[in-house]
């Protein structure tokens, strides 16, 4: 098992929006946010960053960069959690 307070750990408990592959969490030292992908097969650290945000406004124009090539279907589920937790609303 991994640590669960690394960042790429499945357990990592500062996820805030996750849909298939993709996930947002909040970084450890609560400065950022991250946009992962889940990697495949069994790994100690399956999430590989691809992206860094500082503003939570930009959460939304960086998931729907198409060079990120998240699923539009992807990006919905994950806008909708971080909305239901007020992510995209902060200053």
């Amino acid at each position: 098992m991994t640590n669960p307070h690394h960042e790429t750990a499945d357990e990592y408990g500062r996820t805030l929006g996750a849909s298939g592959r993709w996930r947002v969490v909040r970084c450890k030292d609560d400065v950022q946010f991250i946009v992962q992908k889940r990697r495949g097969g069994a790994r100690a650290r399956p999430w590989q960053a691809e992206a860094y945000i500082l503003d939570p406004k930009a959460l939304s124009p960086v998931l729907h960069r198409r060079s990120l090539g998240i699923p539009p279907e992807d990006v919905a589920a994950i806008m909708a959690e971080l909305h239901q937790a007020r992510v995209t609303e902060a200053t």
